[in-house]
């Protein structure tokens, strides 16, 4: 279960850091 809340908390870091990088881009 750890591990899951690990993954779940690593994937949305990295999804919000993707989202950040491309709208820096975008604007």
């Amino acid at each position: 279960v750890l591990t899951l809340r690990i993954v779940g908390t690593t994937a949305k870091t990295g999804l919000e850091c993707l989202r950040r990088k491309f709208l820096t881009k975008i604007d």
